[in-house]
C-alpha cells in the first residue's frame, strides 16, 4: 500500500488513481508480518508495490521512479 508520500507525489503531480490499486494492511494487526506479505515483502515494511512480472518493490523512492515512467 502506498503510503501518503507516494500518494502525494503521483497523485499531485500526475493526476494517477492509486485508489485502484490500494490494498489496506492493517500494521496494529501486524497484516505486514503475515506469511502472505512476508511472501510478497520479505522484509514487511510499506509501502511496497507488485510490479506486472510478479516481482515487488518495496522502496518509497523507488516506487515513485517507477510510476514516473
Amino acid at each position: 500500500m502506498p503510503t501518503l508520500p507516494v500518494r502525494c507525489f503521483r497523485q499531485a503531480e500526475k493526476g494517477v488513481d492509486l485508489n485502484a490499486i490500494l490494498q489496506v494492511i492493517d500494521l496494529p494487526g501486524l497484516d505486514n508480518r503475515s506469511p502472505e506479505t512476508y511472501a510478497k515483502n520479505p522484509t514487511g515494511t510499506v509501502p511496497f508495490i507488485e510490479l506486472t512480472d510478479g516481482s515487488f518493490v518495496s522502496e518509497t523512492i523507488a516506487i515513485c521512479e517507477l510510476l514516473e515512467e
